[in-house]
């Protein structure tokens, strides 16, 4: 899965994917924690997870985009 998320974050952005490993580990385990809660079944948990990434996703990359720091809260 690691190998499949870099791929997809890579094409979106290498710039981004090369510059900031952290954003890398980010993304796999937000990504994790939705793929377990679909496993799971547990569609509250993954609706929660997913939601979580998507905000967090777009706090760090829109602040590395634009080179101020994520507001995280």
């Amino acid at each position: 899965m690691a190998a499949i998320i870099r791929g997809a974050l890579a094409t979106v952005n290498p710039a981004i994917v090369k510059a900031n490993d952290d954003l890398y580990e980010a993304a796999v385990e937000s990504h994790r924690r939705v793929v377990e809660a679909i496993e799971r079944r547990d569609p509250k948990e993954a609706e929660i997870a997913s939601l979580t990434m998507i905000d967090y996703t777009a706090e760090e990359i829109g602040g590395k985009v634009s080179g101020q720091a994520p507001a995280h809260g």
